[in-house]
């Protein structure tokens, strides 16, 4: 899926927003309770999943990073020779730069699909402590129906 997410980074925005749609779907069917025994059973390895995806991620955001700065080097070298430099100044004559400016777009994607895994993890934590509480309640109920006959 993230080598998938990967390539959409360098296509348009139409066909992100269409990679970004099929993850927002495979993340709400993760997230979602069907059966409380077998959620039980396969949550583990959904979360295991979801959390060697967001390292994936996080290992390219780092070479992403690494990239901009690479290439802010020459635009940092032109204007640090002036006497006064602002963070604005800084920040404006380097989206002067067209790499610079793509990997910033880059990096803005893969921080969005960050923050979507990161919310799926949450979601996924939530889902477990609703499955233990609704398998709680079901053994209850199983010893309750047992204790009545």
């Amino acid at each position: 899926m993230i080598l998938k997410m990967i390539a959409a980074l360098e296509m348009g925005d139409t066909e992100f927003l269409g990679v970004v749609g099929e993850l927002k779907e495979k993340l709400k069917t993760d997230v979602r309770i069907i059966e409380t025994n077998s959620d039980l059973e396969t949550l583990p390895a959904i979360s295991q999943y979801w959390l060697a995806q967001r390292a994936d991620l996080e290992f390219f955001k780092r070479q992403v990073e690494r990239d901009m700065r690479i290439a802010s080097g020459p635009s940092l070298m032109k204007i640090t020779k002036s006497h006064y430099v602002t963070s604005k100044i800084l920040d404006a004559a380097l989206q002067e730069d067209a790499e610079y400016a793509k990997l910033q777009d880059r990096l803005s994607r893969i921080t969005y699909v960050l923050d979507l895994i990161n919310s799926t993890i949450t979601s996924l934590w939530f889902k477990r402590d609703s499955l233990v509480n609704l398998s709680i309640t079901q053994r209850k109920q199983l010893a309750f129906e047992q204790k009545d006959w």
